[in-house]
């Protein structure tokens, strides 16, 4: 994730694995300017959907983005 907003706010990406139970979000932490990484190692196939949201200290913050959907 870009995190191009010097607003304090974290950049995350959530997803949902469709095909499990799996669930989880991305956190960028690191600074405005900066992309921040994470390696979720999905599985063949499954149908995963991602979607942008900022938090605050862990909690989310406004409006999430849409969800968006592909296969791993």
């Amino acid at each position: 994730m870009y995190d191009e907003a010097g607003d304090g706010y974290a950049a995350v990406a959530e997803w949902d694995d469709l095909d499990s139970t799996r669930s989880g979000s991305c956190v960028n932490k690191l600074s405005a300017g900066s992309v921040g990484t994470c390696s979720k190692n999905f599985t063949e196939g499954h149908t995963i959907r991602l979607r942008a949201a900022l938090y605050d200290s862990g909690e989310p913050v406004g409006t999430k983005g849409a969800w968006a959907e592909g296969n791993a």
